[in-house]
């Protein structure tokens, strides 16, 4: 089982889905993967639900929310990746934690440090 995480800053929520783009492309030119989760706070998943361009969003059958609707991100998708929305209440409002899990289904809880970066050496204690 291999579990990967890397956290990242948001500067500028009005662009959220752009800096979670160039995250996705920073993890995946780290550890070769894409990440599968992005983890993050309640208050900043309130923001990017804030932020979001609702004319862009569908639900899981594809059909966009009415205009008056509220509607909630609960995943985002970029050319060949889905990221599910997760809430980590430890990760203050403007980081998020990228993370790509090989069994999401085995139940381990997801690690709270950062993942090395390959070739990165750890000091023993």
């Amino acid at each position: 089982m291999t579990v990967l995480r890397r956290t990242y800053s948001i500067t500028q929520w009005i662009r959220w889905d752009d800096e979670v783009d160039a995250a996705v492309r920073a993890f995946r030119a780290e550890f070769g993967v894409a990440p599968l989760i992005l983890l993050a706070s309640s208050a900043s998943l309130a923001r990017i639900d804030l932020a979001a361009k609702k004319d862009r969003l569908v639900d899981g059958n594809g059909a966009r929310p009415h205009p008056d609707q509220y509607a909630a991100v609960g995943s985002f998708s970029g050319a060949d990746y889905l990221l599910e929305f997760c809430v980590d209440e430890r990760l203050p409002t403007s980081r998020i934690s990228l993370v790509f899990d090989s069994d999401p289904g085995d139940g381990e809880p997801l690690p709270e440090e950062d993942s090395p970066l390959p070739g990165q050496w750890q000091r023993s204690a």
